[in-house]
């Protein structure tokens, strides 16, 4: 009976660090998706409908106008991305074939985006007004009640979730225990808290992100005997705007404890990048010394510390920044400028911004070509380096057959650590014709659609995303037919959460890498039962999530129940 088996433990630092660092070099996508929906009116459209109306995909699109017949589905996988980051609120319904449906409404913040009785809108975009009177973090607190062990837990548990919402912390007051140097009360404090001094005050060549406005949010934690603190206050109010997604590493607070700078700034060192370049670098890309969001002593100090010493090196001298170029390229960019066009007219907005689809234009332009697969290649790497680490699931497999394995890296990276096993690289003629020779690895040409070669077990990664329901379903049955009674699909996909308000970093990753899929080659990412359907329709008895890696899932399908 199919059936699903989550085992992943809580993440630890070193992968809150990669999720983190994931999410950072794909910050703009969420910008984007937020900047479609603002063109296409349908803030003002669930807003016209009421304040605490909540409209399906479908519903929304019947006041589009457009013709495409798919523009409901691709609006729902923008909407929920938006839910996912708190934007707007959702929930389900069931829809008009009795199935469930989601629906969206207007989150906290966006009272400040829809247009008043004046037919004026206040966005937190950079060439429009920021002068918003009010901020409120959410309905109800995510803090209250939450127990941390010491101070330095605290600050982390109120700046992490500032850094989710958009604004800076500072340390607040505390009262201790008469005759004591402990705590009985601390307060940590927006970072826009207070007035600045007149006498003080002096001229910048550059806007500060957390200038002093008074705001008044806080959080207190109450310290029992026991040492343990507890939030008992939370003040949810700001006077001021949030900090957009894509600037939020630039606020102050988020300069001295930020994971992912943290993480970058160690892997380019263990690459063999002096940090001295890297700033060099940084400040000649962004325009400046005020806009790397750290200063040469932020980096030295992070990079002496114990915990930057623990993450150093983890990747193998790849990382996020090479793939982060690839996001962040011009050629890639333009392409989210049609996110609305693919709601109003289908397509994929990279063949609309240039008229020919990404592996065509990968042919025709050699140094987006170097830029794409030195980023590809970089992510690859790492999410199978943290694969080996977290899945012990090769254990015991004498032969694996990697299908549409390419040249046969990931697969030597396997072998290599699991010499035992008998190894087959498995992908169309032309792919592996000019294939490097590795020990262990035999490469052998074929159409996975229509038969895969036998083994004790199959692995794919990243292998799903481009494919419709039917031949997904297609190449599982080949898996099937090509495996013994007892044997096992390891697939490595992304996954989007089915629950949207599931706000980690983990989860973010799943919607983001969803909303690059409809931008650039087309594809889409499934949820756990979409997979969970998929197998069992392939006729797999079992279906397991085993782990997580970098921002990938690890997923087996067992021909046997469990």
């Amino acid at each position: 009976m199919m059936g699903s088996n989550f085992t992943q433990k809580s993440p630890t630092t070193e992968e809150e660090a990669l999720s983190m660092a994931m999410c950072l070099a794909t910050s703009h996508v969420p910008s984007m998706a937020f900047k479609a929906v603002l063109e296409l009116n349908i803030i003002d459209i669930i807003n016209d409908v009421g304040p605490e109306a909540q409209l399906s995909p479908a519903e929304i699109a019947a006041q589009l106008a457009t013709a495409n017949p798919d523009a409901a589905v691709v609006l729902d996988r923008l909407l929920r991305l938006l839910a996912n980051f708190t934007i707007l609120t959702f929930s389900y319904r069931d829809g008009p074939s009795g199935q469930p449906e989601r629906v969206y409404g207007l989150g906290p913040v966006c009272q400040f985006l829809a247009k008043n009785g004046g037919g004026s809108a206040i966005f937190w975009l950079p060439s429009v007004n920021k002068e918003v009177s009010l901020f409120v973090e959410g309905s109800e607190s995510m803090l209250m009640v939450k127990e941390v062990k010491n101070e330095d837990e605290a600050y982390d548990l109120y700046n992490e979730y500032a850094f989710s919402k958009g604004f800076g912390i500072r340390v607040g007051k505390g009262r201790k225990r008469q005759n004591s140097e402990f705590y009985t009360m601390k307060r940590f404090l927006c970072s826009c808290e207070g007035v600045k001094d007149e006498k003080r005050k002096r001229t910048r060549s550059y806007a500060r992100l957390d200038t002093r406005t008074g705001c008044t949010a806080f959080v207190q934690f109450s310290i029992g005997k026991d040492g343990v603190w507890t939030v008992v206050n939370h003040n949810m109010i700001h006077n001021h705007a949030m900090v957009p997604l894509n600037k939020r590493h630039l606020i102050r607070s988020q300069r001295k404890v930020s994971k992912e700078a943290l993480y970058f700034m160690s892997t380019l060192k263990a690459s063999g990048v002096k940090v001295s370049d890297t700033l060099r670098v940084l400040r000649k890309e962004v325009g400046g010394s005020p806009m790397v969001g750290f200063t040469a002593s932020d980096a030295y100090n992070a990079l002496s510390r114990a915990k930057a010493n623990k993450l150093e090196g983890i990747c193998g001298g790849s990382s996020y920044t090479a793939f982060a170029n690839f996001m962040y390229d011009k050629v890639m960019m333009d392409s989210w400028k049609h996110l609305k066009d693919a709601v109003l007219e289908g397509g994929i907005p990279f063949q609309k911004a240039h008229g020919m689809s990404i592996f065509e234009y990968l042919s025709k332009d050699s140094r987006f070509h170097n830029v794409f697969y030195e980023g590809m290649d970089n992510h690859s790497i790492m999410v199978s380096k943290k694969i080996l680490d977290n899945y012990k699931g090769f254990e015991g497999i004498s032969s694996l057959v990697d299908v549409g394995g390419a040249t046969g890296v990931t697969l030597n990276m396997i072998i290599s650590k699991y010499p035992s096993i008998k190894g087959i690289n498995f992908d169309l003629p032309h792919v592996i014709k000019n294939a490097p020779s590795f020990p262990g690895v035999e490469h052998v040409g074929g159409d996975m659609y229509v038969s895969v070669p036998k083994g004790d077990a199959i692995f794919m990664k990243w292998t799903f995303f481009t494919g419709n329901d039917e031949k997904c379903i297609k190449l599982l049955k080949n898996c099937h037919e090509a495996l013994p009674e007892d044997g096992k699909v390891i697939i490595c996909e992304h996954v989007v959460s089915d629950e949207l308000d599931q706000t980690t970093y983990q989860a973010h990753t799943g919607f983001i890498f969803d909303a690059i899929m409809l931008t650039f080659p087309g594809g889409r990412t499934r949820t756990k039962h979409e997979y969970e359907a998929l197998g069992k329709q392939a006729g797999f008895e079992t279906f397991r999530f085993v782990c997580f890696a970098c921002d990938t899932w690890v997923m087996e399908f067992l021909k046997m129940p469990v």
